[in-house]
């Protein structure tokens, strides 16, 4: 599983920055307003998987020093 810290989470976001930019290149207002959801949808997705995998990260680290 590819760790999901802070760098990865600043990658995503830039990425979908960057995407988010290039809409207004598009002319359909109703294909830019489904894509601006759809990148809504990925930058909670994004910040979710990033806090999941920070509470995994600490009960590791909470079980490992258990034992």
């Amino acid at each position: 599983m590819k760790t999901k810290d802070t760098e990865w989470l600043e990658e995503k976001i830039q990425d979908i920055k960057k995407r988010k930019r290039a809409l207004h290149k598009l002319i359909d207002p109703n294909m830019k307003k489904q894509i601006r959801k759809d990148l809504k949808k990925e930058y909670r997705a994004s910040k979710r998987s990033e806090k999941n995998n920070l509470r995994e990260w600490i009960k590791e680290e909470i079980n490992k020093n258990k034992q």
